[in-house]
């Protein structure tokens, strides 16, 4: 994992109840990663397919949250209205 999805990838592990890092391969380069999670399962098809299932539902709950945030602005005038923009262009 690197510095940054190791966050996002020790959460996957932990769910899927799977291990992840180890040992991997850069380019033909063998180079040893560190373990994210219990290794309750193995990784099979099926998980991969909770894991694409996971990240389906992160992706709607995150939109979710986006929108109600930008609807959110809107109602209390936070957001810009570009409506009246044409009336203000210098030709």
């Amino acid at each position: 994992p690197s510095p940054n999805s190791g966050w996002s990838e020790s959460a996957f592990a932990a769910i899927l109840e799977v291990q992840l890092g180890g040992t991997n391969f850069y380019s033909g380069v063998v180079k040893q990663k560190p373990l994210l999670g219990k290794p309750t399962y193995e990784i099979t098809p099926g998980k991969i397919n909770q894991a694409l299932e996971l990240t389906r539902y992160c992706f709607l709950i995150w939109l979710g949250i986006g929108l109600v945030f930008c609807l959110v602005q809107y109602a209390i005038g936070l957001w810009p209205r570009f409506a009246n923009a044409s009336h203000n262009v210098i030709v």
